[in-house]
């Protein structure tokens, strides 16, 4: 664990060193998932590549990259009534990721619809959401928990 966190403060370390950087721009990826439940309201996911950079020290390369995932729910008259975006940043070498930063946020566009418990975290190469929406009007409880990851070789899924 002491060697991880070294490794971790030595790759941030190096990114505000080393100008030699490349970036692209935000884009879908086009992973897109959808759940639907028994009334016909459904989730879509999608993860959104928000930007990519890499750093050269000597022979080994690291890079980094940011995306979110976004949970949509839509009612079934297929209304957005709310959201939850997961945000996080990873580093990765070829060998292994890594998670380094994460948020999250929610946003409500159905006034009858509220934020119960939230929450997120992240571990590994991982980045972890918690949420529970209730319905004031249909007597609906939605809770579930989502995540974003990235590959050892900078895939987020």
């Amino acid at each position: 664990m002491r060697h991880l966190k070294y490794l971790c403060l030595t790759v941030i370390l190096l990114f505000l060193v080393v100008p030699n950087r490349s970036v692209s721009a935000s884009e879908y990826i086009g992973n897109e998932d959808k759940i639907v439940f028994e009334d016909g309201s459904y989730i879509l996911i999608r993860i959104i590549d928000e930007s990519k950079d890499e750093l050269k020290n000597g022979t080994r390369e690291w890079h980094t990259i940011s995306g979110s995932k976004l949970f949509s729910y839509y009612d079934s008259n297929s209304e957005l009534a709310w959201d939850v975006d997961i945000h996080a940043t990873f580093i990765y070498d070829g060998n292994t990721a890594m998670c380094i930063t994460s948020s999250a946020d929610y946003s409500i566009y159905k006034s009858n619809w509220t934020c119960q418990a939230f929450s997120y975290n992240h571990s590994g190469n991982t980045a972890t959401v918690g949420y529970t929406f209730s319905n004031s009007i249909g007597g609906i409880t939605i809770s579930r928990n989502g995540s974003i990851a990235c590959s050892s070789t900078g895939s987020l899924y």
